[in-house]
């Protein structure tokens, strides 16, 4: 996803800015199933998983901040 956002500023992709956004509502759903399968997991480790989970989700957000860049110029 990341890529995808940079390739199109770099490139002026609007199609490929443009397939950035739905990949993002599909990975927060898929994070929301994640944050709920913690709950299974051994307390030690729901930490780092919860940190692990927040890092992915903000990677995603500005991805798709990077690939607005390109949609809105």
């Amino acid at each position: 996803m990341y890529k995808d956002a940079v390739g199109s500023v770099l490139s002026r992709d609007l199609k490929l800015a443009s397939s950035v956004s739905p990949r993002f509502k599909q990975t927060k759903k898929i994070l929301a199933e994640a944050e709920t399968s913690i709950a299974k997991a051994p307390r030690p480790m729901v930490n780092h998983l919860v940190a692990a989970l927040i890092a992915l989700n903000r990677m995603c957000e500005v991805s798709v901040d990077i690939s607005d860049l390109t949609i809105t110029r």
